[in-house]
């Protein structure tokens, strides 16, 4: 019963230069990903909404999102947010039930608003 209560990892995907098949020798590797807080830090109002790392030896930096950020980003149409409801099956790292099936419903989270992308391009 110990592991109801720990952080999930619903997904981690490859994501930057490496995402887009833009990448070069030196390109670091980026990876985002989606989390379930644990049920005590929600039940104490103190669930994280993102963590960040680097892992300097590795050249690579991290970043995971809690579900319900998640959730808020997609439905303003964040960038990273999309790119992982879009991503190929080649750069998904981790999967999860649950992110197979926010990915068959992604169109649920379109919107005309998009201001991820607002001065991106």
């Amino acid at each position: 019963m110990g592991e109801i209560f720990k952080m999930k990892i619903i997904c981690k995907v490859t994501h930057g230069s490496r995402l887009y098949k833009l990448h070069g020798p030196d390109s670091d590797f980026d990876e985002k990903g989606i989390f379930t807080p644990t049920l005590e830090d929600c039940l104490l109002n103190r669930a994280p909404k993102n963590f960040t790392w680097k892992e300097s030896e590795l050249n690579k930096e991290n970043e995971l999102f809690s579900l319900t950020e998640f959730f808020r980003h997609a439905s303003r149409g964040e960038g990273y947010a999309i790119d992982l409801l879009h991503c190929g099956n080649e750069d998904i790292i981790q999967t999860s039930e649950l992110f197979e099936y926010l990915r068959a419903n992604k169109s649920k989270f379109y919107t005309k608003k998009m201001v991820g992308l607002v001065g991106f391009a």
